[in-house]
């Protein structure tokens, strides 16, 4: 289904996000990139829960670009950012959709709420 380059749980002062990572490093094209999130759909109708999907790109111009591919829809959660010296916990991630401000890695849990786990469900939290 999905091949993520990571997974994170991240966690800032009683905000959390679980997220799944996309590293790009500009090597594939964008249409390649998009295609990927169609394994993320799947995986989240399979498990029913929709875990973000995190684009870390090179660049802005590939940010602009590969936004332009995927502002049709997506059928999971989407945000992107541009390697930045001072990393991806800041104010740098994107979320696809209505325009927001960029927003800190701990903030993007308030766009997309988390879901429970499986674990949670069955312990009853």
């Amino acid at each position: 289904m999905a091949r993520p380059d990571a997974y994170g749980h991240w966690i800032d002062q009683n905000r959390e996000i679980d997220f799944f990572l996309e590293h790009d490093t500009g090597t594939e094209t964008l249409t390649k990139v998009t295609a990927k999130l169609h394994g993320y759909a799947d995986l989240a109708e399979a498990t029913g829960i929709s875990t973000p999907v995190l684009f870390w790109l090179p660049n802005r111009t590939r940010e602009t670009n590969l936004r332009k591919h995927l502002a049709a829809s997506t059928e999971v959660p989407v945000a992107t950012a541009v390697h930045t010296a001072n990393g991806p916990a800041g104010p740098v991630w994107l979320p696809l959709g209505p325009d927001r401000p960029r927003l800190h890695l701990a903030d993007l849990g308030t766009v997309w709420p988390r879901q429970a786990s499986t674990a949670d469900r069955q312990a009853g939290t």
